[in-house]
């Protein structure tokens, strides 16, 4: 059984759009949290027995809301991160000792995909360790606040960062890693990078990170304007179905 990773420990200070005291993990979305979304589409893949929820910013109120939130097909934890404000490669570096030995999944709280696209994703993905790169573009996809990568013709990622010029596709924020990205993240720490696109930068200097291209639609949550756009292109049917317990 593997392992998964939900990021959820940032404080959202940009996405107030229904009470600015909700933390980010529960802002909800057509009547299902940003966090349970996460839960629900990773109910999905079969092979996961474990999900750890890093949380940080308002963690007792996230924390809360995790031990009432029921059963789960998995075994559920939690994971509390104090450096959250330094960056979000502290919050999996947080989850080090529960993901020894493991190769797991990576997912952000706030990026939000069809369950498809992740089982796709785990498929595709099981031999190696991977990112998933969305290679569409559309009004809704901010170039500027994206992470942008580039791949190489054989598939795989060679360069990661905001500020590239050149690049092929846009990372989802989905994840396929093991024990070798912690090293990688102590590095890219000691350069006062504290991101996990910072880790990922010393990672494919060293190992290799195939890009699972996509096209399906996905979405980052990040701001009130990217919370309305998930709003007006999820219809109630996409937003359930499938995604119930």
């Amino acid at each position: 059984m593997k392992k998964a990773v939900i990021l959820a420990a940032g404080p959202g200070s940009r996405l107030q759009v229904i009470d600015p005291e909700v933390p980010k993990p529960l802002v909800e979305l057509l009547g299902v949290n940003l966090l349970e979304r996460q839960l629900r589409c990773l109910t999905f893949l079969e092979q996961i027995g474990e999900v750890i929820v890093v949380i940080g910013c308002s963690s007792e109120a996230v924390r809360k809301w995790i031990d009432a939130s029921g059963d789960w097909r998995f075994l559920l934890k939690v994971v509390e991160n104090s450096r959250w404000e330094l960056g979000n490669g502290t919050s999996l570096s947080a989850a080090a000792e529960e993901l020894k030995g493991s190769r797991f999944f990576v997912l952000m709280v706030d990026h939000i995909f069809d369950p498809l696209t992740l089982k796709i994703f785990a498929e595709q993905s099981s031999q190696s360790l991977a990112l998933s790169v969305f290679e569409g573009s559309g009004e809704r996809l901010d170039l500027d606040e994206a992470t942008k990568v580039w791949v190489d013709h054989e598939g795989f990622v060679r360069h990661i960062g905001k500020d590239l010029k050149h690049f092929t596709g846009v990372d989802m924020g989905l994840f396929y890693l093991d024990e070798r990205i912690f090293p990688a993240l102590e590095f890219a720490s000691h350069e006062g990078d504290y991101s996990l696109t910072g880790g990922v930068k010393h990672l494919i200097a060293q190992f290799s990170l195939r890009a699972i291209s996509t096209r399906d639609t996905w979405f980052d949550v990040d701001t009130n304007e990217d919370y309305q756009n998930a709003l007006q292109n999820l219809t109630s049917k996409e937003a359930s179905e499938g995604l119930v317990r």
